[in-house]
């Protein structure tokens, strides 16, 4: 998880120059994992970090601030956390399996994360993405995507319900696979229903079970990074047509006939 911890910092002669002195510091807390959080040591760093500005040594207030609590408050308003959980970033955790027997496995959660891959011309990238019980896949949208050339394209596709493909990933793949080629035209854009559409057995969103996801460049190198989207399934309600029936029946079998 990547975070940006903003903190309006102050330096300066006195508080009346307050207003044209207040800077934006800026420190990027990295984590050791992709679902690593802001640990307690890296709080207390940055918090020692901004009591430096404000007491001495000692403990007192700066004799060149004189800061009021005032601004120690406003300084605290403005910090504000933003994160990106990665369900997987070649940049820091590595590159994905090139096996296709024995693909990365990653595994999705409620919410946003993002997937950072770089490709070089005739690599593959494999991972099977399990979507747990209860989740579902609603969207796939790139956010960047980066190559010397503006025409580019990259083959990014899956096969549903399976741990691996079905085959040797090559350019005469035989079997069906959901699929769309991706460049700087689809940016911001979800691919998903277009990946699924000639595909009589499935639709948006991709229900929970393993799928085997398959990254390929179809010329030089690039990098992108996607967006997968996902959300709790939620239980369609039972038609109140049904209830009337069931009650229906239910009367019925207390009826008797007469003697």
């Amino acid at each position: 998880m990547h975070g940006w911890l903003v903190l309006s910092s102050v330096n300066m002669m006195s508080v009346s120059a307050l207003p044209h002195r207040l800077n934006v510091m800026r420190l990027r807390i990295t984590g050791n994992g992709d679902h690593d959080v802001i640990g307690a040591s890296r709080l207390r760093h940055v918090v020692a970090r901004l009591r430096a500005r404000i007491f001495d040594q000692k403990g007192r207030h700066s004799t060149v601030t004189r800061l009021p609590y005032l601004i120690v408050a406003l300084i605290i308003l403005c910090t504000e956390v933003h994160g990106q959980v990665f369900l997987h970033s070649e940049t820091s955790s590595g590159d994905l399996s090139d096996d296709y027997l024995t693909p990365t496995t990653l595994s999705l959660s409620e919410g946003v994360s993002f997937l950072e891959v770089s490709v070089n011309e005739f690599e593959r990238d494999l991972f099977t993405l399990i979507i747990p019980l209860g989740i579902q896949l609603d969207a796939i949208i790139p956010r960047n995507y980066e190559s010397n050339n503006a025409a580019n394209q990259s083959f990014f596709g899956f096969q549903e319900n399976r741990l691996t493909l079905s085959t040797f990933p090559s350019n005469g793949f035989p079997d069906p696979i959901n699929f769309a080629l991706v460049g700087t035209d689809d940016l911001n854009s979800d691919l998903l229903p277009g990946m699924v559409s000639s595909n009589m057995s499935l639709s948006a969103p991709v229900q929970s079970g393993n799928h085997a996801f398959w990254i390929n460049e179809t010329g030089i190198e690039s990098t992108m990074t996607f967006e997968f989207q996902s959300s709790e399934v939620v239980p369609e309600p039972v038609s109140s047509v049904l209830i009337l029936l069931g009650l229906t029946f239910a009367s019925l079998r207390r009826i008797r006939p007469l003697d």
